[in-house]
């Protein structure tokens, strides 16, 4: 990166012949004032289709080329072992959840800073009795954190930590390059994001917005039939004008497993009648939609992945069917949301 150290403490990339390599650093200083900072990062482990993390042994790795370390104590003892002597400061950069940053600071009071992530509770802020801190900031970058520590070099420790939380709504100021640069990359990769889609006649609840969900699924894909869960709605919209961020809100893209589409995804299976009526009953509080009357041989059904990949879970011992990508569920609702627009509707 030209503008910043990257840090993966346990994880290490396995570069195939001729590939580029990741190179991440296990651990970086940077003079701060008079202050020699030394940080180390450890992140925590990968999340299913299901949207549950993985925690049994053996926990798995992200992707195939990239091995994880998942022992963040004997992580955390190495950094501590061989670079604090080194450093004036010792941070710790987290995704491992505020629950595990404190106790890895219990366990190594020489690491002065966790600056964590994962935990999504709001902000916490905690200096433990041993002096050091751990801090949570905003998650889904809905805010900054701004720490203020004061540090006694003479006894070469922390003697006061001090935060702000200011969410980015309320930021007056914004810096001009960074600015540009971020909407460089918003125009590249995401330029209708805010563009005015459709008009909302009234705000949707969660039964509702899946409701919407399966008639774009099924305008989007042609299948015969969707199967959606309510509950997998995120954050609804208001009346009024949406646009790709209100859809990709109300169901967001999170990766799950790395490297695959996320786990609200449109999957197709391809299932008998006799099948389909076994999965309507197993879910009675899910969503369908139905195109016209359903075939009697086979049925083309729009399932959200968790379910397309687990259907004996979901549908009383059902025999798993291949599965198909579609789409992502935002997807889908932009593409019904224009055609209904064209047809001048809400």
């Amino acid at each position: 990166d030209d503008h910043a150290e990257v840090i993966a403490s346990n994880s290490h990339h396995h570069a195939e012949d001729g590939e580029t390599p990741f190179h991440a650093n296990d651990f970086v200083t940077l003079q701060v004032g008079c202050l020699k900072v030394g940080f180390f990062g450890m992140s925590s482990p990968p999340w299913n289709e299901l949207d549950e993390p993985i925690y049994q042994s053996p926990i798995p790795d992200f992707v195939q080329e990239i091995r994880m370390n998942w022992h963040w104590e004997q992580i955390a003892r190495g950094a501590v072992d061989q670079y604090r002597d080194q450093v004036d400061v010792l941070v710790m950069l987290s995704h491992l959840g505020a629950g595990t940053d404190k106790d890895i600071l219990r366990s190594f009071p020489e690491i002065d800073i966790a600056l964590g992530g994962h935990t999504h509770g709001g902000t916490d802020f905690t200096q433990l009795s041993s002096g050091n801190v751990a801090l949570q900031p905003f998650f889904f970058a809905e805010g900054l954190s701004d720490l203020t520590i004061t540090y006694s070099l003479q006894d070469q420790s922390i003697t006061n930590a001090d935060v702000d939380h200011v969410e980015v709504l309320e930021l007056r100021e914004t810096d001009l390059e960074v600015e540009q640069f971020i909407t460089d990359i918003m125009t590249e990769h995401a330029g209708e994001a805010y563009t005015e889609t459709a008009l909302v006649e009234s705000p949707p609840s969660k039964t509702s917005l899946a409701q919407l969900a399966a008639k774009a699924a099924l305008y989007h894909h042609g299948a015969d039939v969707a199967l959606l869960n309510p509950a997998l709605v995120v954050k609804p919209w208001f009346q009024g004008s949406v646009n790709q961020t209100h859809f990709v809100r109300a169901y967001p893209v999170e990766r799950q497993p790395s490297d695959t589409p996320g786990f609200n995804a449109f999957y197709q299976v391809m299932v008998s009648r006799a099948d389909f009526d076994t999965m309507r009953a197993a879910q009675p509080d899910w969503i369908v939609e139905t195109r016209d009357v359903l075939p009697t041989g086979t049925v083309s059904v729009v399932l959200q992945k968790g379910a397309a990949w687990n259907m004996p879970r979901f549908f009383n011992n059902l025999e798993q069917a291949d599965y198909t990508f579609l789409s992502e569920v935002w997807e889908s609702l932009d593409a019904y949301a224009r055609h209904r627009t064209t047809l001048c509707l809400y």
